[in-house]
This record gives C-alpha cells, sequence and structure tokens, in this order.
C-alpha cells in the first residue's frame, strides 16, 4: 500500500493489522546482599550497594551489626546498606504477532 503525504508528515499504510503481545510469563527472583560496612555517622545514601545492586527504598540500614577498619586501625561497629537486585527472566510467551 502506498505511502499518505499529509500537511505534517507521512502516513506509513500496512497491509494489515498488528496484534501486540500481552501475555508474558515472567519470573523474578529478588537477590539480597549487604554493601559494604562503613561509619555509621555517615548519611544514608552514601552508603554504598555493591556493583548491580541497588538501595532499597526507603532504605535498609542494618546498624552496629558489622565491624570496619578505622583510621587507627582498630575495628569499630558500623552500618550497611542492604541492596536488591531483581533480574527479570522471560519464562514463555503466549501469543504472537501477526500481519
Amino acid at each position: 500500500m502506498p505511502d499518505v503525504l499529509i500537511e505534517r508528515g507521512v502516513i506509513h499504510q500496512l497491509g494489515g493489522l498488528l496484534h501486540p503481545v500481552l501475555n508474558w510469563c515472567n519470573a523474578s527472583d529478588i537477590s539480597i546482599q549487604s554493601g559494604a560496612c562503613v561509619d555509621c555517622s555517615l548519611n544514608i545514601s552514601a552508603l554504598p550497594c555493591p556493583e548491580e545492586f541497588s538501595p532499597f527504598v526507603p532504605a535498609r540500614v542494618q546498624h552496629l551489626h558489622c565491624s570496619y577498619e578505622a583510621e587507627t586501625g582498630e575495628l569499630v561497629p558500623g552500618c550497611n546498606q542492604i541492596c536488591g537486585h531483581v533480574p527479570t527472566v522471560r519464562l514463555a510467551q503466549f501469543g504472537s504477532i501477526t500481519v
């Protein structure tokens, strides 16, 4: 079918209808990991998460459940942020696109 030129662009015509896929069956598996142990006086947003992990919103922080090495070299109680990673795995597709 030919394209139609209009005042503000072009209308592209298709020879049939596109039917979108509406039903997906996905699975998500949440991985939870603690970030590095740091000084509890730091701002919560400054607490690091491991690579590919994100902080929960609102932030979840463990207080005094870990220890880190202070500038003096001694181990002192600290805080770490609980972080999550949610990869989505597409399991199956029901339906198809037809033209």
